[in-house]
């Protein structure tokens, strides 16, 4: 049975009719407020978001469970309508198709939550451009690196 604090007398009560009878006025609608917030799972919208926020602009590439290498690409933009936003699409051939469904966004960046660094290298290794900017990759060493050296710099890989 839930507790409920009253607002007239500071305790708490088994039920709302105990809780009006306290309060001396049966009928008028008294504040209720539980003594204890159950712990929820989190929702998908909480999980999404907590991993939009960690994953950074860039490009990468996973593993699928067949063992195809599947390339995405997450864009934050900084201005506009859609500051604030984070996008992530899936790249095909040259075009890039964004990824809807949110249980589908949600696999896609607890993988490259995992390691971005390795994820966006490993793009960067595949394909042959930077796994942040996209440029492509031209130097020997940027190439092992998967990573062009600008960008190595400024996400201080």
């Amino acid at each position: 049975m839930a507790s409920i604090r009253c607002a007239h007398c500071k305790t708490t009560h088994g039920s709302v009719a105990e809780v009006r009878s306290c309060a001396g006025t049966p009928g008028v609608q008294t504040y209720l407020a539980p003594v204890a917030v159950l712990d929820r799972p989190k929702s998908l919208q909480d999980e999404l978001r907590e991993l939009r926020d960690a994953t950074p602009v860039g490009r990468y590439a996973i593993i699928n469970a067949y063992g195809n290498a599947e390339f995405y690409s997450v864009s934050k933009p900084e201005d506009g309508r859609w500051k604030g936003y984070t996008f992530l699409s899936r790249q095909a051939g040259d075009d890039e198709r964004p990824v809807k469904a949110m249980s589908a966004q949600r696999d896609v960046l607890a993988v490259i939550a995992l390691d971005p660094k390795v994820a966006s290298a490993q793009y960067g290794h595949l394909i042959g451009h930077c796994g942040v900017c996209g440029r492509t990759l031209t130097n020997p060493e940027s190439l092992e690196r998967g990573i062009g050296p600008v960008c190595a710099d400024k996400m201080g890989w």
